[in-house]
């Protein structure tokens, strides 16, 4: 089974860096439904990849698989690491800390925009960022002048829409790739 899935993925990548070169663009947007393996692909595109830097957030759970808190990390150092949501008292959303986005956040994304690193990665971009205006602008400074590929959550809000608006991207649903 895990043979199966391996080949599958890489079937999948290897259609969308196609698609992905067809389209001529700058950056890659990655989306699809929860679960469906964005954050996998991006981590299969960027093995390929000799000159990146960028930001990852991971969701840590409790021992009973009930989600506690987000953090996000320097994607080539997990020692930058900083807490940027926490899930709410009655346990049904996850509230954003903005200092975690607007300070180190901020901060990675700043440090490998202005490096000679050719490519900056961001997985993912969602709900949370929506407050954080100085690390939201540090977003659109590295589309302004890096190549960008990003995992997005499926979902609307206005951040996300400006985000899939940006010129010289390419969106990629994997919802359409699996079916």
């Amino acid at each position: 089974m895990e043979k199966r899935n391996e080949r599958n993925l890489n079937h999948i990548k290897e259609r969308v860096l196609m698609d992905f070169q067809k389209s001529g663009k700058r950056h890659l947007l990655i989306t699809g439904s929860k679960g469906i393996g964005k954050s996998t692909l991006l981590r299969q595109i960027i093995k390929s990849e000799s000159s990146y830097g960028g930001i990852i957030t991971r969701l840590i759970c409790d021992s009973n698989g009930h989600s506690k808190h987000v953090l996000l990390l320097d994607a080539l150092d997990s020692r930058r690491v900083t807490k940027v949501g926490v899930i709410n008292s009655i346990g049904t959303a996850m509230d954003p800390i903005i200092q975690g986005f607007e300070g180190l956040g901020r901060e990675i994304l700043c440090s490998y925009r202005r490096s000679n690193k050719d490519l900056i990665i961001i997985d993912e971009i969602g709900y949370m960022e929506s407050k954080a205006i100085k690390y939201r602008e540090e977003i659109h400074l590295c589309f302004d002048e890096k190549r960008v590929i990003a995992v997005l959550r499926k979902s609307s809000t206005p951040f996300l829409e400006e985000i899939r608006r940006i010129e010289d991207s390419f969106l990629v649903d994997l919802d359409d790739y699996y079916q």
